[in-house]
């Protein structure tokens, strides 16, 4: 298949203008700096020798070296999902709130900034708005801008994001006739970046 265009869309050219991208090519340049930045893993923690025994275990039997090779589903692979479901359970307690969960609510993605593109794209039309705690993930803000959402900071302190800062947000949106195009809360609850707080319980 050849394709000819003729140029980039503008929301590729903001993309290509995202800080992070800065960032990991610095990082990418000089192995030997242990970039928090970027997030990368210390180059001398990488699982070399855990990962070649793994492949080497897993392409040993043909069957299932195929099964592994091949496109699997958008969802991701059901034992794998089922694992992630029972692992989360276990941590969590699965609380009310979160009963009912099931496998066909578990996705795996190649990482959190493809999950939170996936749900930007899925949840939010061009100027909607998503509320976060403020200082907020700047990857996050980017991949927002670049996907026509508007984020809103909201006030946050050691414990999180302060409920009444939300609540006088939430009102001063309402006010204006903005409210409706509120989508979603964008919150870390265990160790937020870059201010590194917990959610507290009861908030």
């Amino acid at each position: 298949m050849t394709i000819i265009h003729q140029g980039f869309s503008q929301r590729a050219g903001w993309a290509g203008d995202q800080p992070i991208s800065y960032l990991m090519h610095k990082a990418l340049a000089n192995p030997e700096l242990i970039s928090l930045a970027a997030g990368f893993v210390d180059q001398d923690t990488l699982p070399v020798d855990l990962m070649r025994q793994a492949v080497d275990s897993l392409l040993s039997d043909r069957k299932r070296g195929q099964a592994a090779l091949q496109y699997g589903t958008t969802v991701g692979h059901a034992p794998l999902r089922e694992i992630a479901l029972n692992r989360w359970r276990e941590a969590d307690g699965e609380p009310e709130c979160e009963r009912g969960i099931g496998l066909d609510q578990v996705l795996i993605t190649a990482g959190s900034n493809e999950l939170l593109h996936l749900l930007g794209d899925t949840l939010c039309d061009p100027g909607d708005i998503i509320l976060v705690a403020s200082p907020c993930y700047f990857v996050y803000l980017g991949l927002a801008t670049n996907l026509g959402i508007r984020t809103i900071g909201v006030e946050a302190d050691e414990q999180g994001m302060i409920p009444e800062s939300l609540e006088d947000t939430l009102r001063q949106l309402n006010n204006i006739g903005d409210l409706p195009r509120v989508k979603a809360i964008y919150l870390t609850d265990y160790f937020n970046n870059p201010s590194t707080e917990s959610l507290a319980l009861e908030r």
